[in-house]
């Protein structure tokens, strides 16, 4: 397409990828969410 002259620039992204994100960010729930179970029993 850049030969046809429909494209003159390509954006590439920077930064963390969103899965990666996704996960820690799954597994910190998930740690907090355990923790708050587990202090929600011994109370």
């Amino acid at each position: 397409m850049h030969r046809q002259g429909k494209i003159d620039t390509v954006l590439i992204k920077q930064g963390i990828p969103f899965v990666p994100t996704f996960l820690l960010g799954l597994i910190m729930t998930m740690l907090i969410g355990n923790g708050a179970i587990v202090l929600m029993t011994l109370i």
